[in-house]
């Protein structure tokens, strides 16, 4: 079997639920990038006062970016069960910066903190659909198995 249509069969096979998961992680990059580009500025004027880099939030972006793509095709395209594991115990261990985003929200305004909110709010989203029976099985199969009936869990 080329690798070709060994992706070609394992897409189709894919839960629909992954398909919800790829449209949450994607809202929730957007809403951390819009958080990044609207205040740019003011990380910027923060960076100078404490004499760090003044383009940490355009670095800030493109990580952003990066590691939620490469999350985003290794779990959803790949099939990755390791990299769900990895991407769930990031994301819990973003919850530690909710004290920090809430004290920020305080300096940068509402406008920062619903951003924020609804990023995470967002990205715990996604972990519940990770955590779905028909999600995980096909994640541990490597993308092999059959998608599952949801109707079978009612």
């Amino acid at each position: 079997m080329s690798v070709q249509s060994a992706k070609k069969k394992r897409l189709q096979v894919r839960p629909q639920a992954m398909r919800l998961f790829s449209r949450l992680l994607l809202a929730s990059t957007v809403f951390n990038v819009l958080a990044i580009l609207l205040f740019a500025s003011r990380f910027r004027a923060d960076a100078i006062a404490n004499g760090t880099a003044k383009a940490g939030w355009l670095v800030a972006i493109l990580l952003e970016i990066g590691i939620n793509t490469l999350f985003w095709w290794r779990i959803s395209i790949r099939a990755g069960n390791f990299a769900r594991w990895l991407y769930i115990a990031l994301l819990f261990a973003g919850l530690f910066q909710i004290p920090r985003v809430y004290s920020l929200s305080h300096r940068y305004g509402p406008v920062y903190g619903i951003l924020m909110a609804a990023s995470m709010i967002l990205g715990l989203g996604t972990i519940i659909v990770l955590l779905r029976k028909d999600v995980s099985q096909w994640l541990r199969s490597g993308g092999k198995t059959p998608e599952v009936d949801p109707s079978v869990f009612d």
